[in-house]
This record gives C-alpha cells, structure tokens and sequence, in this order.
C-alpha cells in the first residue's frame, strides 16, 4: 500500500540485516567474480530500506518539539558510522586481507539481530 509504514521497523531492520550478513558470508567463501559481484549487490539494496526504517523508529520515538533535530541528528549518526565503518575495513583489509573484513562484516550484521531484537523488545 503506497504510503503505509511497516508496523514493526525494527523487525525489517533485523531481516535485512541477516539478509545482508548471508549476502556477505557468499562474498567470503570467495564462489567466483559474478556470485561475488552479485552477492555484493545484494548486501548493497539492504541499506536504504535500513536507513529509511531506521528514521521511521527515531520518527515514532522521537518528542514533537525535537522531531527535526533527532531526525537530522539520526542521518548524522548512520552517515558517520557507515564512513567510519567503511574506512576502519579498509584499514584492515590492506593489513590482513579481505577474509578477516568480511568475517567481521558477517558478524556484525548478525550480532545486530539481537541487539535489535532486545532493543526494540515490546
């Protein structure tokens, strides 16, 4: 239904977030350039539905006087942590590799799960 939000943001953000640790974990077993390719891109459609559900929950949360300034201050935090993220795997992957980079991708995406699910409990 054009216009309609999801009754339980948190709950999407939690499926796309295994959706992109399996995307991931298919990049590290290293199948061959296509499934690579693919499975990037996979991983890469997760993070503008996660974004937008993201503000939706700082939306449905956040106090009518501050709306604007927590939805400023919500982008804020995801542009920078996506950046700081990107670089700090950069940083290891010219140390290590890319198998360690991806390990941790997967990890992470997957510890985010229960963090979400316990956060967003009720």
């Amino acid at each position: 239904m054009p216009g309609s939000r999801p009754r339980r943001p948190g709950r999407l953000i939690a499926l796309l977030c295994l959706a992109q640790a399996a995307a991931l974990a298919v990049v590290a077993a290293e199948p061959g350039f296509a499934a690579v390719g693919a499975a990037l891109a996979a991983a890469g459609l997760c993070a503008v539905p996660q974004f937008s559900l993201f503000l939706q929950l700082i939306d449905r949360t956040a106090p009518p006087s501050g709306w604007a300034q927590a939805q400023s201050l919500g982008g804020v935090a995801d542009t920078a942590g996506s950046a700081a993220g990107l670089a700090a795997g950069a940083a290891v992957a010219g140390a290590l590799g890319a198998g360690p980079v991806l390990a941790a991708a997967v990890a992470a995406a997957l510890a985010a799960v229960p963090a979400l699910a316990w956060a967003l409990r009720g």
